[in-house]
């Protein structure tokens, strides 16, 4: 973080980079899962799914968010907005996204958390979407396109003969 700040020439305060330095150490030790995420996980890799992470936050942070969780391995690519130009919710990241790992829009079935970032850019774009949306917030959606909890993607994946 000093070296960022250095580099743009940023008056910094020592203690205010220690006091960060400590958050980021409390943040990253209360990184924890769902209980649905990994054997949902399991149930994806075990049926052939290729499974991709695309998030607005720092890249290297992501990867280590799933080292210290167990679920790195699960993952075929990671990616972040930080590795490109744009960021979510500009569909513009799916696409480059997609695009370099070749997979073509119609084969992919999208889970996200976030109806403005993750939902409505994915279905601009004329993909498969599913919103997790654990606390059932989001009213406005047919109930085949929101799920509550990733217990539930197996049941839409059977129904919709996915697999």
């Amino acid at each position: 973080m000093e070296d960022l700040f250095d580099f743009y020439k940023v008056k910094t305060n020592k203690d205010g980079i220690k006091l960060y330095d400590e958050y980021l150490v409390f943040f990253e030790k209360n990184w924890c899962l769902y209980q649905d995420v990994i054997p949902t996980l399991k149930f994806l890799k075990d049926n052939g799914f290729i499974l991709g992470i695309i998030s607005n936050g720092d890249i290297d942070q992501q990867i280590q968010k799933c080292k210290n969780t167990n679920i790195f391995n699960y993952f075929d690519y990671i990616n972040s907005s930080s590795q490109f130009t744009v960021s979510k919710p500009n569909p513009e990241i799916y696409k480059k996204v997609f695009s370099m790992h070749n997979i073509a829009l119609d084969d992919i079935l999208y889970i996200g958390n976030s109806y403005s970032k993750d939902y409505l850019p994915c279905k601009e774009l004329g993909i498969k979407t599913i919103l997790l949306d654990r606390t059932n917030k989001c009213n406005a959606l047919p109930k085949e396109e929101k799920i509550e909890s990733l217990n539930e993607l197996q049941h839409y994946i059977e129904e919709k003969h996915l697999i």
